[in-house]
């Protein structure tokens, strides 16, 4: 693979996985949104009861 191929192909996985990451937290924000809470809030508490 020469390094443009790998650079592109590297630039690829990264995007991809940034672009996965945004759903899955929009995702999370819908649903978090539904029970009328923010989602930092909401994670503070379920942080805060499993600890």
């Amino acid at each position: 693979m020469s390094a443009l191929e790998e650079i592109v192909y590297t630039g690829i996985l990264v995007s991809g996985a940034i672009a996965a990451g945004q759903i899955a937290w929009l995702g999370m924000d819908k649903v978090v949104g539904k029970l009328g809470v923010e989602p930092r809030d909401w994670l503070a508490a379920k942080l805060r009861s499993d600890g």
